[in-house]
């Protein structure tokens, strides 16, 4: 579902003309995608569905962010990246690296699970600077859990912190991930051989016989041309009379 289809299933929502179909496609599409149904209700939210542009806005050399924790109370909001994107130092301050501790008090401490860096030029509605936060998801719901603890306030409860994936590239990373495995799939299944089609016994080709050179003092007999057969003979042969005399018999 691209951002587009889901700010327009969002409207709906709030306008509240979801039908029922539309509730179940959408429900169905993101849970297909590894959305949790506390992901979905947050994405729902009236200053999240007013503030999706965030994901384009807060993006570091054209790299949105993974996800977002918007703050609809304090306007606290901090951008998260599961891998760390190119060019980031160059416009971010690392405050907090992943492994080291916050003293807060004499007996307060507070883990820290991802890298925490404070962007230099990006300042949000509180005037402060935008948090950015790189570790993988479990390591940024770590860092949240810890806040709710420190802060004393039960995640149940609280309303105004909201964990967002960012669904558009959620969808576009799924399909190239699905797209190599094919292709390494189809690079790995075994070629199917040819069957091999059998070769036409051609006819052998005739020769011709060498023509043989005549002896020495004799001419070359002529080619040979075929006798037709005699023509019948259709003229009658004529009767033998006896000849005729004007001489007298002759008597004896």
């Amino acid at each position: 579902m691209g951002r587009d289809q889901l700010e327009k299933l969002m409207s709906a929502r709030s306008n509240k003309t979801f039908s029922l179909q539309e509730k179940v496609m959408e429900k169905a599409k993101l849970e297909s995608i590894g959305v949790s149904e506390t992901e979905m209700e947050n994405l729902h939210d009236l200053f999240v569905e007013q503030h999706t542009s965030y994901f384009t806005e807060f993006a570091v050399d054209g790299i949105e962010p993974d996800a977002i924790i918007f703050d609809n109370e304090y306007y606290a909001h901090k951008a998260i990246w599961y891998t760390k994107p190119k060019g980031l130092e160059d416009q971010a301050n690392i405050k907090y690296k992943a492994g080291s501790k916050i003293i807060l008090s004499v007996d307060k401490e507070i883990d820290i699970h991802v890298d925490i860096f404070q962007h230099q030029t990006i300042q949000i509605e509180n005037n402060g600077p935008l948090m950015i936060w790189i570790g993988s998801k479990d390591n940024a719901y770590r860092q949240l859990d810890d806040i709710y603890t420190q802060a004393g306030i039960k995640k149940e409860k609280q309303h105004h912190l909201k964990f967002c994936p960012n669904i558009a590239k959620l969808e576009k990373d799924l399909s190239i991930a699905r797209e190599k495995e094919e292709k390494e799939k189809a690079a790995l299944a075994p070629a199917v051989p040819t069957p091999a089609v059998p070769a036409t016994a051609s006819k052998p080709t005739t020769t011709a016989k060498p023509a043989v050179a005549a002896k020495p003092g004799t001419t070359p007999a002529a080619a040979k041309t075929p006798t037709k057969a005699p023509a019948a003979i259709t003229t009658a042969i004529p009767k033998v009379f006896p000849a005729t005399s004007n001489e007298p018999a002759s008597t004896g």
